[in-house]
């Protein structure tokens, strides 16, 4: 039996979602452009930045082996940005005593379970 012919397309969708997902955060974090950002996210993850290019245009042959690098570098990112949300946590309880924080310690112990941490 045949796989059906859409099927090979779900895995690289959603690398290249996620590789997008990151190139997009890096553009908002560091306030560049999206070639820049590009090139930041491939070294990030150790790939050159024509590898995102290719995926995203769904060019790329290999999927699996990029596919791993690419999740890689978002959980690294993700815990990155789990750790500067702490941060900022940490200091909005020290300006004001006064105020709950409940959502915002769910939020990131929701983040720590998706994580596994």
């Amino acid at each position: 039996m045949e796989p059906k012919k859409g099927a090979n397309r779900a895995m690289p969708m959603s690398v290249a979602l996620i590789a997008d997902r990151l190139v997009r955060s890096e553009m908002m974090e560091a306030h560049v452009k999206r070639p820049e950002a590009e090139c930041v996210v491939a070294r990030r993850a150790g790939l050159s930045p024509f590898t995102l290019q290719n995926l995203k245009r769904g060019r790329l042959k290999n999927v699996e082996a990029v596919g791993s690098k690419i999740r890689t570098a978002f959980v690294a990112t993700l815990e990155r940005q789990l750790a500067a949300l702490e941060t900022e946590l940490v200091a909005a309880r020290e300006l004001d005593r006064d105020v709950d924080f409940g959502t915002a310690e769910a939020a990131i112990a929701q983040a720590r379970a998706a994580l596994g941490k």
